[in-house]
């Protein structure tokens, strides 16, 4: 069975958001009134989106906040997913 393998969030927030404009870390950081260790950790893959930060991105680059968490949660799953390969099985409950 292969398995649905989405990319962090964060790798679109660079890539869609901010490439295209041309602005970097330190100057989405400041419009979007966060932290710029913030908006890095994200873009680095290193931290999830929030729904706070989603409802930011919403306001900033048109997007959704749903489209945002839709995207975190799928990354999230999957991982967990992978995760449970590591584990022994779990039988269906009766």
């Amino acid at each position: 069975m292969s398995m649905f393998d989405p990319c962090h969030p964060g790798e679109l927030v660079w890539h869609e958001c901010l490439e295209p404009l041309e602005i970097g870390i330190a100057e989405a950081a400041e419009h979007l009134q966060v932290e710029e260790s913030e908006l890095a950790a994200i873009c680095e893959c290193r931290a999830p989106i929030s729904a706070d930060m989603a409802v930011r991105f919403e306001m900033a680059f048109g997007s959704t906040a749903d489209f945002w968490l839709r995207l975190q949660n799928a990354y999230d799953l999957a991982q967990a997913r992978k995760a449970g390969c590591k584990i022994s099985k779990i039988e269906r409950a009766a």
